[in-house]
């Protein structure tokens, strides 16, 4: 006799175990710094001595809690904050320049505020990484606010946070830099939002080896590898409200164990996947997003990793909308549109299992729900599945399904499609109307 799947995997307790579990994450906190002391003037190249002529010497000469007001000039120097400063420029054209890849700003101070710079960094040695690879600016330790600055980087990144230090990045811009627009590894923490990372060589941001970081209502775009990507056991990341688009491989990728938390994000043109989750322990709740026409899918899943999608739309990508794969590997899917997708809304091979609750799966080129091989397993709930350009539901190769209470209705072919020896479906309390071949369909064992 036909086996339902599992109760274990069937039970709607268990749908917001990976949203729990990443919501508890921790999160940087934004900061906002002001300097409250004297106020100091920087002049390039003035020597009367009605202004300092370099940022350098003003910050030598500041008390902690002073403003440095920065006049229009290209400064050629390397500024180590080591005390509670403010340095704003004044207008555009603040400009601070390196060569031989030295580091522009360096802060290893509580309470530093830099706005209103542009920053170029040439030379450096691009096969160098981490930490020793070049960058406009650096918080191994300390407390920096990053406001109105644009940050390049010939051969390194823009941003580097480690160790115990904590960035916050404003309306800054952080473009064509060879490598990261942004880098967080090692306990660092940043918090960054309103700001466009784009263009660089290859990753928009990466967070990694135990990194933290939240990034709210930025853009990332049109970088080499991905947006966004979170890499390692202990790495955490809450991606909230950005556009990420026309990367060369994916929007969002989570690999190695790392932990993402996505909301309410636009991830739309990638050429692979808008989110890809990768590796044992990797883990991504995702609610209220838009993910639209990737290159290959909506999203992956696959080698133990776990997702939790729910209140998205995943439509009109070039394959799958979802598609989960290997054994471990685990997606739950609840109140989604999935439709319009060049293959199949749902795929699951290669022993995953899905959990498919109270969708929309509709207009799919081939299947709504495509489910083959030893060990693959699906509970399909709730749903309405319709007007798929082959079948509702295909299941093949051995796969495993429950399919229970679930409107199937006008798919060009079957309604459900099982096939091949050691294939299995539960079929109970469905709708299952107006299919153009039959209702149900059983085949090959």
């Amino acid at each position: 006799p036909v086996q339902a799947v599992p109760a274990s995997l069937s039970s709607r307790d268990d749908l917001p175990s990976v949203a729990a579990s990443v919501a508890q994450m921790a999160a940087p906190v934004s900061k906002t710094f002001h300097g409250t002391g004297t106020v100091l003037r920087v002049r390039y190249g003035c020597r009367d001595g009605s202004a300092h002529g370099s940022i350098s010497s003003a910050v030598e000469a500041a008390q902690s809690g002073a403003t440095i007001e920065v006049e229009e000039g290209d400064y050629v120097e390397q500024l180590v904050l080591s005390k509670p400063v403010s340095i704003k420029g004044l207008g555009d054209g603040v400009v601070l320049k390196s060569a031989g890849g030295n580091t522009l700003v360096t802060c290893c101070s509580e309470h530093v505020h830099v706005v209103g710079f542009k920053m170029w960094q040439s030379g450096g040695d691009s096969s160098k990484r981490g930490r020793s690879s070049a960058r406009c600016v650096e918080v191994f330790s300390g407390q920096l606010l990053l406001e109105r600055c644009t940050m390049q980087s010939e051969a390194g990144s823009g941003l580097i946070v480690a160790d115990s230090g904590s960035a916050t990045v404003k309306e800054c811009t952080m473009r064509s830099c060879g490598k990261c627009g942004l880098l967080v590894f090692d306990g660092g923490n940043l918090f960054c939002n309103d700001s466009v990372i784009s263009g660089n060589g290859l990753y928009g941001m990466v967070v990694q080896n135990g990194g933290t970081a939240t990034v709210e209502g930025n853009r990332f775009g049109s970088n080499k590898h991905a947006g966004i990507l979170v890499h390692g056991r202990t790495s955490v990341c809450t991606v909230r409200a950005n556009d990420i688009s026309t990367n060369g491989e994916m929007g969002v990728g989570v690999q190695s164990g790392a932990e993402v938390r996505l909301e309410r994000n636009r991830i739309t043109g990638n050429v692979h996947a808008g989110l890809f989750v990768d590796g044992d322990g990797s883990r991504a709740a995702v609610r209220d997003c838009e993910m639209l026409r990737n290159g290959v899918r909506g999203i992956g899943v696959q080698s133990g990793a776990e997702v939790h999608v729910q209140g998205c739309s995943v439509s009109s990508n070039s394959q799958e909308g979802l598609f989960v794969s290997g054994s471990r590997s685990r997606a739950t899917l609840q109140d989604n549109d999935l439709s319009d997708n060049g293959t199949k809304g749902v795929g699951v091979q290669s022993a995953a299992v899905a959990i498919i609750i109270s969708n929309r799966i509709i207009r799919n080129l081939e299947e709504g729900v495509f489910v083959s091989d030893q060990g693959s397993q699906a509970t399909i709930r709730d749903n309405n599945v319709v007007e798929n350009g082959m079948k509702g539901i295909g299941v093949q190769s051995c796969g495993q399904v429950d399919i229970d209470g679930n409107l199937i209705h006008n798919n060009h072919r079957e309604g459900v499609y099982v096939s091949g020896e050691g294939s299995k479906a539960l079929i109970q309390n469905n709708d299952i109307t107006e299919n153009g071949v039959k209702g149900v369909g059983i085949q090959d064992g």
